[in-house]
């Protein structure tokens, strides 16, 4: 679940977008209006099983799409939420559609859908102040990504998605341990026109070292046993 604020993290907030996965691990996108939000959202938190009913069908949007469907939800103040209080067992909590670092160019610079990737985690930045194309500041962390061929891609983490990712603690676990994750929601972008990488904004999640997703195990799997440990690298501040 994130906020959708257009380009700018001060604007208010647009809707609210979700993903729903059902009990036989089909996903679709939802959307909830700002007169919904405040109606829906203490009913929904991220794993938790409900029941909705009095919502709508669309045709899904033609960019930025998160999962492969070709239609999405849209909740109002009439939607109905209800919790599930029995625990279902082998309920599916995650969707992602991957996509291996070394076919990553051919998205570069497209908007039709988000990228989900996997990697080993071999750098983290520290969290700088830099600017943007349209002459703003962000704060912005980056994390460089590798995947078992030794392709690797920097993944640029901004907004809140930068104070939502443990730097420190994936940088002290990742000193003695293969740091695993899978990436959900981002985009390939380019840099001046020829530096390729990811960037992650309010869409960006992640999953790491979840030893109950079998693509991660499989991943740590293919791994030497003796682990490189993760580098701290440095992102200058923008001091202007």
């Amino acid at each position: 679940m994130w906020e959708f604020r257009g380009t700018n993290e001060q604007n208010d907030i647009k809707h609210l977008d979700l993903v729903l996965i059902d009990q036989k691990g089909n996903s679709i996108y939802a959307e909830i209006p700002p007169d919904a939000i405040d109606v829906l959202k203490p009913h929904l938190q991220e794993k938790k099983i409900v029941y909705i009913s009095k919502i709508t069908i669309e045709r899904a949007k033609l960019g930025f799409r998160v999962v492969d469907n070709p239609y999405m939800v849209k909740l109002n103040k009439r939607t109905i939420v209800l919790e599930d209080k029995d625990e279902i067992q082998g309920f599916p909590k995650y969707t992602f559609s991957l996509t291996p670092l070394d076919k990553l160019d051919q998205y570069k610079n497209k908007t039709d859908r988000f990228i989900d990737v996997i990697a080993k985690i071999s750098g983290v930045s520290n969290v700088a102040k830099v600017p943007t194309t349209s002459g703003d500041q962000q704060m912005r962390r980056v994390v460089l990504l590798e995947d078992l061929k030794g392709n690797m891609i920097e993944l640029s983490l901004s907004r809140k998605r930068v104070l939502e990712f443990d730097g420190d603690q994936i940088l002290d676990v990742g000193q003695q341990h293969h740091v695993i994750a899978i990436f959900v929601g981002t985009l390939v972008k380019l840099y001046k026109g020829e530096y390729t990488f990811l960037s992650g904004t309010s869409a960006c999640r992640w999953y790491i070292n979840e030893n109950d997703i079998a693509e991660i195990k499989a991943f740590q799997k293919s791994l030497p046993s003796e682990p490189v440990p993760i580098k701290k690298t440095y992102l200058q501040n923008d001091d202007a």
